[in-house]
């Protein structure tokens, strides 16, 4: 007998709340917080993955302070709610406390070049500092009055000098959050014959050239493409970024999601023993679709793939991905909150019958679910084709069926047709969709009459 997700995992306690949307860290409210309390820090990363934009960030940041790396700088470069700041944090933590450093860095099979502890700056753009940027990195270096001239008698640009002198010899690290908010907010402060911004970008790219020259100084910053930000922002980008390396915090792509959603909704996993079994399990339900030619996936390759992403099914990212670059859509933060409310969900379902979580278990009857920006524009499809108290078409068919046949085939197409990106796929061909639904004690029956029945739905009809 296999055992089902809910018999099989348990969920945080977060995740059994009504709105299990994760929490956004403020990069300075979180550094505090966890640099007070060694229990705090350490549970960061309890429910943080190292993913390899951060393995590589760590490795090469701390390589830095210790004085031995060329890369003075790094752009953390991925879309809003990619995971930036999550890796700052972690950055942040383990450059202040050595002996948590050496314990996370070892469990993840990392060097650790750096002894001791690095003085640790922490911007973010949401705030505001009466003495600007640069007096506000003097202060948190605890040299407030170095940097009082350029900003007493109003917004002065230190320059590469300047900074040097500030920043000494100590191992110093420096991270930028979020700095389009505040430029948004600067290019609007008139000074002299130009603005805030102006000033602002020299005197960070002074600082980017400053930190290049002592060796032992690394900046990260939060990219700052991608909006509609004035000149002065895109400025910075090509004048102090120039030389910064490039960071993904998060793969869509690879086994970071599956890791991370792991980490952050479940506080226990079913053994390898019981992962075999749904593997074996689900081999045998794809067994009928391959003699049939329904798929084109071969039942090992399925196997494989399961034993990579349980509890969810293989094709789960493969279906968000369609949507991921979609406006109003947060990335990895969108992602988590999404998964969040599908596992709820499916904790609350009528039958407890999920062996591997996929979008077509989301429960679209959910409110908070259909509140979703990127599901906004289908609202009026999803309670005409989906979930209307009994009323609509899938509904029906789950009812002349006597299963959920009909409602899983209508949530993956509908999951499959909501990308708006230039490049983003629509809908899902028979086979396909038969890839993502076929499941233990499922027959490609009663699959097949229900997209039959919707057919006339489909975008993308095989």
């Amino acid at each position: 007998m296999i055992l089902s997700v809910r018999d099989a995992c348990e969920i945080h306690d977060h995740v059994r709340q009504a709105d299990p949307a994760p929490e956004i860290d403020d990069l300075i409210d979180a550094l505090a917080a966890a640099a007070s309390s060694s229990e705090a820090a350490a549970q960061f990363f309890k429910t943080n993955h190292i993913t390899g934009g951060m393995r590589l960030l760590l490795e090469l940041g701390f390589r830095r302070l210790a004085g031995k790396g060329e890369q003075p700088s790094f752009v953390l470069s991925q879309a809003m709610g990619g995971g930036k700041t999550h890796v700052m944090i972690a950055l942040g933590l383990l450059a202040q406390l050595p002996t948590l450093r050496r314990r996370i860095l070892a469990d993840a099979g990392l060097p650790d070049e750096f002894d001791g502890a690095a003085r640790v700056v922490a911007i973010t753009g949401r705030r505001n500092p009466a003495h600007y940027l640069w007096g506000e990195v003097a202060a948190q270096l605890k040299k407030p009055e170095a940097f009082r001239r350029f900003w007493a008698e109003g917004p002065r640009a230190p320059d590469e000098t300047d900074w040097k002198e500030l920043l000494g010899t100590e191992p110093t690290l420096i991270m930028f959050d979020e700095l389009p908010a505040w430029f948004d907010y600067a290019v609007a402060q008139p000074v002299g014959g130009g603005t805030l911004a102006n000033v602002a970008r020299y005197a960070l790219a002074n600082l980017f050239e400053a930190a290049r020259k002592t060796g032992n100084t690394c900046i990260v910053a939060s990219n700052l493409a991608g909006g509609a930000y004035p000149d002065a922002v895109r400025d910075l980008e090509r004048e102090a970024f120039r030389g910064a390396r490039p960071v993904e915090p998060v793969s869509l792509q690879g086994g970071d999601i599956f890791a991370i959603l792991r980490k952050r909704l479940f506080a226990k996993l079913a053994s390898a023993q019981q992962i075999d079994a749904v593997a074996d399990a689900y081999v045998k339900a794809m067994e009928e679709a391959v003699k049939a030619r329904a798929v084109q996936k071969t039942p090992e390759r399925l196997a494989e793939e399961i034993h990579g992403c349980y509890p969810f099914h293989p094709r789960f990212a493969d279906l968000v991905a369609t949507f991921r670059n979609n406006e109003g859509f947060r990335q990895t933060r969108g992602l988590l909150s999404l998964t969040g409310r599908i596992v709820r969900g499916v904790w609350l379902r009528s039958t407890n019958d999920v062996h591997l979580i996929g979008v077509q278990h989301a429960d679209l009857s959910d409110s908070t679910l259909r509140s979703e920006p990127f599901l906004e524009p289908m609202r009026e499809a999803i309670a005409h084709d989906i979930t209307n108290q009994g009323q609509a078409m899938a509904e029906t068919i789950d009812a002349t069926q006597g299963s959920d046949a009909g409602s899983q085939v209508a949530i993956a197409l509908l999951f499959a047709s909501i990308g708006s990106g230039p490049e983003s796929k629509r809908g899902l061909t028979r086979s396909e969709l038969t890839e993502c639904l076929m499941a233990p004690n499922r027959t490609l029956t009663e699959f097949g009459t229900a997209f039959d029945a919707l057919r006339g739905y489909l975008l993308n009809p095989d």
